[in-house]
């Protein structure tokens, strides 16, 4: 991987030519912004392959980018469907167009590491949860096809996210420390963990680190001298 901030993007596997151009396309605009998109995928275009832990691979990926992309477009669709089902007040609406549920566990994923998200959804896609406009942000609605990243509400939504994935990069804001691999935690992470703690805390977390080195070099020390 580059230097360039990372983005995950969330995104369905396509199931036709247009679903398949929009991601490729998708991918392209990411790129442009000076972005390295990472996907998980057996498609040419994606950059991770599937794993059997699949939470675990996205939590790990997640950690090492600044922004996140999520697309919801149709996966599934139901011929009828029941709203509140079991109420005295349900109702059903017909051909309901619905996306891969990975969308919702992935937009809650990057939201609770606190990545800048561009959130976008196919129009007329039923969406409910972290896919509903306002909850976790601005829902853009986007059409599957030609001349979908060309529209004013687009290009402003994308600028504006655009923006927010640089000032989190030049901040200095880290994922929390559950989201990091042991071989990579760098002092600036250390930092980082220092920061969000009140001075009582940091004052008992410094101590037991340094009580823990001066036990390791003491040991050290001994089993140099019984050789």
């Amino acid at each position: 991987m580059t230097d360039s901030p990372q983005i995950f993007v969330s995104i369905g596997r396509p199931l036709n030519e247009s679903q398949r151009e929009f991601k490729r396309s998708l991918l392209n605009i990411v790129k442009t912004q000076g972005f390295s998109p990472r996907t998980v995928g057996r498609e040419t275009e994606d950059t991770d392959v599937p794993s059997a832990r699949a939470v675990d691979q996205i939590r790990k990926i997640l950690s090492k980018c600044d922004g996140a992309v999520v697309v919801a477009y149709e996966r599934n669709k139901a011929d009828n469907m029941s709203f509140n089902s079991v109420s005295n007040d349900s109702k059903s609406e017909a051909g309901v167009r619905l996306p891969t549920a990975w969308n919702h566990a992935e937009a809650a994923m990057a939201y609770y590491s606190d990545l800048p998200m561009l959130l976008l959804r196919e129009k007329g896609v039923w969406t409910d949860s972290f896919l509903v406009d306002g909850v976790l942000g601005a829902v853009g609605d986007i059409e599957i096809g030609p001349g979908a990243f060309v529209t004013h509400d687009f290009l402003g939504q994308l600028q504006s996210w655009v923006e927010d994935v640089h000032d989190r990069r030049k901040s200095g804001a880290r994922r929390p420390l559950s989201g990091l691999d042991a071989e990579v935690i760098t002092l600036r992470d250390l930092g980082a963990i220092f920061a969000g703690m009140n001075w009582k805390t940091s004052l008992i977390f410094f101590s037991m680190i340094t009580a823990l080195v001066g036990f390791v070099f003491s040991l050290g020390l001994w089993v140099a001298h019984i050789k």
